[in-house]
């Protein structure tokens, strides 16, 4: 099965594709991911509502009110095997990951497949090098997809952290093998 946690505006449109193309093993939730169970703000951006957050930011405007859930009680932690995770949260990855750091101790061949933009993660009050710390304490190796090969390449902790990478957005893969 496939589960999608999603904000506003994406649920409908996620919603509608599933249904055009007949797919019955989605799970779609209208729900932020977080480290925390409960009521949160939505941050709306004006420029693009793929750029909502769950902080205040220079790109938002107004706000909603909506809940938020840990992955780990959503799958009551042991219980569930879990493949593949794609986090694209407008710079409340790390929140999202601690909020699942059983299902990821307990699945070993876990893929994480994670946005990094170190200017999200500080405006939102996150060190980038917390999440990298995060990955590497875990025994993940990291990678970085080139945006021009759109190949995986390996890279180190200290060239994602360097300042000319700040305002990039990186996408980065998080395996534990090769």
């Amino acid at each position: 099965s496939v589960f999608i946690w999603t904000w506003s505006n994406k649920f409908w449109n996620f919603k509608k594709n599933i249904l055009v193309n007949k797919h019955e093993n989605v799970i779609l939730e209208n729900k932020a991911v977080s480290n925390k169970e409960g009521n949160l703000k939505l941050y709306l951006s004006t420029e693009n509502n793929g750029m909502h957050r769950i902080y205040p930011s220079k790109w938002c405007k107004d706000s909603i009110d909506i809940n938020s859930i840990k992955i780990d009680n959503y799958f009551n932690i042991k219980k569930q095997k879990i493949d593949f995770v794609k986090l694209d949260i407008e710079g409340a990855e790390y929140d999202a990951l601690l909020g699942m750091e059983s299902i990821i101790q307990n699945n070993e061949n876990i893929i994480i497949f994670i946005e990094f933009v170190p200017a999200s993660l500080e405006e939102h009050g996150t060190n980038p090098e917390d999440v990298l710390d995060f990955f590497i304490n875990e025994g993940f190796k990291i990678f970085r997809i080139n945006n021009e090969t759109k190949l995986k390449e390996i890279i180190s902790k200290e060239e994602l952290l360097n300042s000319k990478t700040k305002d990039k957005v990186m996408n980065l893969i998080c395996k534990r093998k090769n």
